[in-house]
Parts: structure tokens; sequence; C-alpha cells
């Protein structure tokens, strides 16, 4: 029997019109209205929590919303107690935020291996320290300051009451009761707020749609079982009555305010005055129609370029200019920074820049000094210079008239000082290596412990709690400057729009806990502040970054964008070395984590690639973990929603559903009957087998004895009955669980015997 021609063609558009029709029948099914409905409610809940301002940056609450809708979709599928399914989504929610918040699992690629999981130790221990702080507030009955106790409460809040929606709205509970939760969330905030109440005039709205499409929807399911005759456009007329008095329900309450009031009637009496007599303008303006603004005059934008950078808050603003700031020759391609000014005193909210001495000028190299070589610099500004001017790492010596290398007061460190676009100067910049400042050693002049390991007093517990954690194993104080450095770049996000610190909170204790993000100000104010706390003197300095290097011309250009602050520790023997806290910038040659002790076949290329192929495998091996729960997820829903259209094809009895399910449950644990034996057989061969089993026994003695009456009694079970037999199911519910786990063991024993007697017949 062959093929007719053209018979595959054929199939093709019958194929297609099939998945055409089967589209627009699934699209059919869809409640538009309802989800339409929902989208609503939830973004004016998400918009009015975020207009509320309870945190700086708002977490996005609408795209939290829509995940908790699709879970408490998911959560009405199942047959859980809605109490189950609140502490579910509670659990849910609280996992969600506390990633959100304190971003325990890392998320970014450039982290090896080796890192991740010590990253992720981490971020639980500073989570740990915020819940502490938090705690702490709450006993003292003091203001909590941190963001993100806020934003982990606005997730959660958000979460449940999206996921209560769904729950009750899949349920076909009362609808009042699913939009008890929502609409008092923004009745809530705008109150407090003093916020106007139209978001809640709209949301009360949609919200009277919505109970009435439910209501109607019920009626239409109720009339259909019924065969009642009712016209199939009565839900026009329906809409239009919901709408219209929606409508006239919302004015009226808008309104009642104003007639009920003593505020409301003075507003209208002041209202009718302004209406009798107008009040005319006095102010006169240009005739143009338009107001005139003219700013006020500030400072000139060259002098504001080149001066000191006021750090007296950390998180202003970085002083941002455009173009070229200037060009800088030196004798090698070696990226340094370009120092301007020096910061020794933290006040708990930004420094103060260090005091100069103008009567100790200095004229030249008195001595070479160990572990740093002279560098000739030139600098060509293309700006006005007035005042301050640059220079790497520490300058010692002018090489052009007018420019003046002057001393910090009480300590031998150097800025330099002049009004020219033009000079050279002489530098002693860092020539060190790891080995070299790890093995350094000898004291640490006075002035400089007393100068540079200053911290207020006020400085909270979990900065210090952190700074001894982080250096606890470390031996000298160069892993300690590389461990603290290291872990100040990986913690926070880099970011030049961060949000500054709340008034009156310590900013470096704001940037390691609570900070979403930062930029370089907060990153080196945090590595100083936590050295200082180890006794490491350190101090923050600003200028610029190095630029890039045109080798055409042998200059290092610097843009008006490249405006920076970094970190300078001493170590004995050497002076003041910079590091590098920023993730943006590249650390120094000499401050990269190096290990102790280096294995004689290992070398660092070859541990970064086989880092990154651990991190590779890791990550292949938890996506292939995520997508088999995914597709296990997805597979328990298709199997739930065949299930369920099953049943309602069928059109059985609720006692006939119950029953039928149970067997099914049964069936899948081992314990079935072929079809001609009776409910009373399978009773009594199902008994012998669920003897540990007494609640399972019960409710399959129940559920057959109402089966029975269901189908063969003309007297069916009454609501009560139901009720009892629903509650012996719940109760069974535990040991159904252990009964499943003992049939999938001993399933497991049988197919291991059997493998290894195959095994031992085979070596036989």
């Amino acid at each position: 029997m062959g093929i007719r021609p053209g018979g595959k063609m054929a199939i093709r558009p019958a194929l297609k019109l099939r998945w055409h029709k089967t589209t627009i029948r699934w699209l059919g099914k869809i409640p538009w209205l309802n989800l339409l409905i929902i989208l609503a409610l939830l973004f004016i809940l998400a918009f009015s929590l975020s207009e509320a301002y309870w945190v700086r940056n708002s977490p996005p609450l609408f795209f939290f919303a829509l995940i908790a809708v699709f879970s408490g979709w998911v959560l009405g599928l199942t047959r859980w107690r809605i109490g189950w399914c609140s502490v579910y989504s509670l659990l849910m929610a609280v996992a969600l935020g506390v990633q959100y918040v304190g971003r325990i699992v890392p998320m970014g690629n450039e982290i090896p291996l080796h890192g991740w999981i010590e990253t992720m130790n981490w971020q639980i221990f500073v989570f740990i320290e915020r819940m502490n702080g938090w705690n702490q507030s709450i006993q003292l009955g003091k203001a909590i300051y941190d963001d993100g106790y806020w934003t982990l409460m606005l997730i959660v809040l958000v979460w449940l009451v999206s996921a209560w929606l769904a729950v009750c709205l899949k349920r076909h509970k009362n609808t009042w009761m699913a939009l008890l939760p929502l609409i008092g969330a923004i009745a809530f905030t705008l109150q407090n707020q003093q916020k106007d109440v139209v978001f809640l005039l709209v949301a009360l709205f949609f919200g009277l749609i919505l109970v009435a499409d439910q209501f109607y929807s019920r009626l239409h399911t109720s009339w259909k079982q019924r065969q009642v005759d009712f016209p199939e456009q009565l839900w026009v007329d329906w809409t239009a009555a919901v709408v219209v008095i929606s409508v006239l329900v919302l004015i009226i309450a808008s309104l009642a305010p104003a007639v009920t009031t003593r505020e409301g009637w003075h507003h209208i009496r002041r209202w009718m005055d302004e209406l009798k007599n107008p009040k005319i303008s006095t102010v006169m303006d240009n005739g143009s129609g338009e107001y005139n603004y003219r700013p006020s005059n500030g400072d000139d934008e060259e002098l504001l370029l080149l001066q000191p950078w006021d750090l007296s808050f950390v998180g202003a603003p970085l002083p941002k200019k455009n173009g070229t700031v200037m060009w800088v020759r030196v004798g090698d391609s070696t990226p340094r920074p370009w120092r301007m000014a020096v910061y020794n005193t933290y006040t708990g909210k930004g420094w103060t820049e260090a005091e100069l001495d103008p009567q100790s000028v200095q004229v030249g190299i008195d001595s070479m000094q160990q572990g740093r070589r002279a560098l000739v610099q030139r600098f060509t500004l293309f700006r006005a210079a007035e005042g301050r001017l640059f220079a790497a790492a520490e300058p010692v010596q002018s090489l052009r008239d007018g420019v003046q290398i002057v001393r910090l007061d009480n300590e031998d460190s150097h800025v330099v000082i002049g009004y020219v676009q033009q000079y050279e100067l002489i530098s002693m910049v860092p020539q060190v290596s790891a080995d070299v400042l790890r093995n350094a050693a000898g004291g640490i002049p006075d002035e400089i412990l007393e100068e540079y390991l200053q911290y207020p007093e006020t400085l909270p517990q979990r900065v210090r709690n952190l700074a001894d954690r982080l250096v606890e194993d470390e031996p000298t104080n160069y892993e300690k400057v590389i461990r603290i450095q290291n872990y100040i770049r990986q913690v926070v996000p880099y970011d030049l729009e961060s949000p500054p610190a709340a008034e009156g909170q310590d900013v470096v204790d704001y940037f390691l806990f609570e900070a979403p993000s930062g930029f370089c100000s907060y990153y080196a104010s945090a590595m100083a502040i936590l050295l200082r706390v180890e006794s490491i003197p350190a101090r923050v300095v600003t200028g610029y970054a190095p630029g890039v290097y045109v080798i055409e011309q042998g200059n290092f250009e610097v843009t008006g964008d490249l405006a920076h602050a970094w970190v300078e520790v001493y170590f004995s023997g050497y002076g003041w070395i910079p590091f590098e806290p920023t993730p943006s910038q590249e650390v120094p040659y000499y401050a990269s984590s190096v290990p102790l002790e280096k294995k004689e076949s290992e070398t660092p290329a070859t541990s970064i690639q086989q880092a990154s192929r651990r991190l590779m495998l890791l990550r292949i091996i938890i996506g292939f973990l995520i997508g088999m729960v995914f597709v296990w997820i997805c597979w328990l829903l298709w199997r739930i929603f065949r299930n369920r259209q099953r049943e309602k094809k069928m059109a059985l009895h609720p006692v006939a559903m119950e029953y039928r399910r149970l067997r099914l449950k049964l069936a899948g644990v081992g314990i079935s009957a072929p079809p001609m034996k009776t409910p009373q057989e399978f009773l009594q061969e199902a008994s012998g087998l669920l003897t540990n089993y007494p609640h399972i026994q019960k409710t399959l003695r129940l559920c057959t004895d109402l089966y029975e009456r269901t189908v063969y009694s003309p007297v069916l079970p009454g609501l009560s009955e139901m009720n009892t037999l629903r509650m012996s199911i719940h109760q069974a519910v535990k040991e159904g669980w252990l009964l499943r786990w003992r049939y999938l063991w001993e399933r497991f024993l049988i197919k291991f015997r059997m493998k290894r007697k195959w095994l031992i017949l085979t070596k036989s």
C-alpha cells in the first residue's frame, strides 16, 4: 500500500491548522481581563511603594511581584492548605530578599573558583553582622538607618501580598479577602507618606471590577451547570453597570473628606472667595511669557579643577570635568596615580586634609631612599594652575621656579604647590617587590603612629569585627594589606551613581555593610580604616588616575573624568607605598596577592587556568542541576494540569474524584488491583498491606464507603461527610510520604540484588 503523492505536503497544512486551533483555544481560556487588572494592581502597589522613599534605591518591586504571582498561581494548583502556601511564600520571599540585599551568592564572572566560595562565606558573615545591628537597634528602640532592612521588608511585603492574591484567585476564594492585603498596603503607604489618594482610588476601581468579574464568572459557571437559559451578551450590560457604579463610588469617596470635615469646608469657602475676588499677580515678566533663570555666579571652573578634592563628606560626587586635564611625560610607561592632596583625620563621615608646614620647603634630594628610585616628570596642564599641583608618589625636588615642595606638618611627606601650567620635578617612586614588603621590619616613627592610626571612638563594632576576622590568619602586615585590599575590591560593586550614607551614619560602616555600590572615595576610606583598626598606618590621598599612555608621544594623557582617591600604607624602612582598593583600577605590580610558598610544578598561569576550568565545571554542574530541577517542576505542573483537565472532562462527584486520586496514589506505591475487582475487594487486599499505616487505612475505608454511596445509592454524602473525608486525607499525608520512600527504597534494594546476582552469574 503506497503513499499518495503529495501526502507529506498535505500533512503540513493540517498540522499547521491544528496548531493554530490549539493556540486559539488556549488563548481563549486565558482570563485576559483578570490578568490585566492584576498587572495594573501590582504596578500601582510597586509604584506607590517606590515613590514612598522607604529606601533611597528602590528594588525592582514590580519584577518581584510578577514572580510572586507566578509562584502563587503554581501554589494554587497544589492541594496545600492556604496556611502552608503562606508559609512557603514567606520562606521564598525571605530567601530572595536576603540574596538581593546581602548578595550571598556572587554573580560576577570574574571571580575565580577559589574565591567564589570564600566570597560567599564573607557575604554571609557581613549579612549576619548587619542583622545583629538591626536587632540591637530594635532592642534599644532606635531607628534603623540601614536601607537593606527596609529593602528586605519591602520585598517580603510585595511578595506575600502578590502571592496571596494569586493563590486566592486561583482557588476561587473570596475576592475581597484576596484584595485586602494589597489595598491595605497601598493605603498605609499613602497615608504614612501623606501622598495623594489617587493611586488608592485607582486601585479600588480595579479592585471593584475584579470583584464583579469574579462574581459574574461564578454565576456564569453556576448557570451553565444548572442549564439556566441566559443571554450570551449579558456580560456587556454587567460590565457597563460595574464600571459606572465603580466610578460613582470612587467620586463620592474622593469628595467625602471635603464635605465631612472642617478642613474640607474651609477649602471650599476659600475656593469660593477666590472665585468672587480673583487675585491679581504683581510679578512682572519680560513679556515673553516665560520666567528667566540666571544661575548664581560660582567659582571659576579652572580653580575648581586644580583644587584639592573635598573629602569632608565621602559620597559626594567626584570632581568630573570634560576634556584633557594634563599631559605627563616620564621616563617609562609604568602607570602611576598623580597625587595632589593627603588626608589624615577620619571624622566618621569624611576626611580632613593634612596640614602643611609652609616654612619647610624641600630644595633637593638629600639621599637615596631604600626601595625607591628617582623619577623625573614633566607636567603640561591644560587649565590654569591656581594652587596645588601633581606628582607621582613622593616629590623631592622641583626643577622649575615658582614650584615648591612643601612638607606636611609633623611628618616627612610632601605635596607640590605652584601657579604654573608647565613644570618638571623629581619624585622618589616605589621600587619594591612583594617579598621586600613582606619582609619589611623595624620600628615606625611615633608621629606616624599617632597621626595615621586615628579613627573615631564611635566607629561601629562590626567594622572592627570584620577587620579582625579578615586578617586573623595573616602573619605579616603585607599579607594583611593585600587581604583587605582584595576583599574590598570584590565585596561591593563599582558605580559612580551610588547613594550616600544616611545622616549621622558612619560612612565606612555604611559602605562595608549596607551600600549597594560605591566609588573610589568609599573604597579608599574603607581600606584605610580597616588597616588602622589593625594598627597599620594608612591614609587616603587624592589626585588623578594614571590615564592612557600614548606611545607615539611618550606621554600619559589624563582626562577630567579620572579624578581618583586611593590608599597609601606605611612600611618600616620604605615609607608610604600606594595601594589600589578600587576595582575599576589596576593594582600596582607589588600589590597582587602572591602566596608565601609556590610549588615548583605549578606556575601562576597554570593555577589561573585550573581555577577557570574548575569554575566553569562548577557552573556547568550547577546549571545542569538547575535545569533538571526546572524540567522536573515543569513535568509536575504538566501532570497536575493534565490530571485536572481529565477530571473536568469526567465531571465526577467530589467524592468520586477523591477516590480516584487515592487509588492513583496507591498504585504509585505498588498497591493496585485489576478493574474487575470491586472497591470492597480492593479495600480488603489493601488493608493487609497498610497495617503499619493506620491513617491511610482509615482514609481508604472512609473514602470507599462514601464512594459506594455516591455511585450506588440515591442518598449522596453530605457536606459534613465530605469535610471529614478531606480532613482524613490531610492527616494521612505524612504516612503517604513514608510509604512512598519505603516503596522506592525496596525497589532500589530489589534492583541492586538482581544486578549483584547477575554479576555473580556472569563471573561464574
